[in-house]
């Protein structure tokens, strides 16, 4: 399959077509508790997915993707992409946990928090002690369970294993000038798709041909 793609992409290039880019970018949907009281903000906690301005609590962030336009089988990986504002714990390591219940809006806060499975996902490491950084950690096998079935995308929970968190910041949405949370997936093209796409390419050779004839 990989092979046939590349082939189409080099022929459509060839022909002057240009095809959609197999790289998506998803939004999120967000949320930040904190068990201190510091508030529920349905944007965040001042624009931060992770809070905690100079305590120890903990506190969790909840992001949610919409995948309904994902056919199961289409994704190939997944990679979650956080922004992070202000780091002072390296080697930090946050858990990315499977909500295993639902959650909406501003009905959520840290008491009535999502039900998770007992084990993370994927862990994200901060390897260094850089500030205004991209971090990302894989969650394909994550991804590719909520579209093909396995359980419902109730959305994720981000939450730090190795200790409190105080003055680790990811940013929960892009109002405030920097990139909120989003999801990079690479997916085939339905069957369908890839049949149209075949179809119209053939239709572009015979022209193509008859031109230079």
């Amino acid at each position: 399959m990989k092979t046939l793609l590349a082939s189409l992409v080099l022929g459509a290039a060839a022909l002057g077509v240009t095809l959609p880019a197999s790289a998506d970018v998803v939004p999120a949907s967000y949320a930040a508790n904190d068990t201190n009281g510091l508030g529920y903000d349905p944007n965040g906690v001042s624009g931060y997915l992770t809070v905690n301005w100079s305590d120890g609590f903990p506190n969790i962030g909840l992001v949610q993707f919409d995948l309904s336009s994902y056919a199961p089988g289409s994704v190939s990986s997944a990679v979650l992409d956080l922004y992070h504002l202000y780091n002072s714990a390296q080697g930090a390591q946050y858990g990315i946990f499977r909500n295993t219940s639902p959650w909406v809006g501003v009905t959520t806060d840290f008491a009535s928090r999502p039900s998770t499975d007992s084990l993370p996902s994927a862990v994200l490491i901060l390897p260094d002690g850089g500030s205004f950084v991209h971090r990302t950690v894989d969650i394909t096998s994550l991804v590719q369970g909520w579209v093909n079935g396995a359980y419902a995308n109730d959305g994720l929970t981000l939450q730090r294993l190795d200790g409190p968190n105080p003055f680790v910041y990811f940013i929960a949405n892009d109002s405030s000038g920097y990139p909120g949370p989003v999801l990079l997936i690479n997916a085939v093209p339905e069957p369908e798709a890839l049949a149209m796409l075949l179809a119209g390419l053939g239709v572009l050779l015979v022209r193509r041909r008859r031109f230079v004839a």
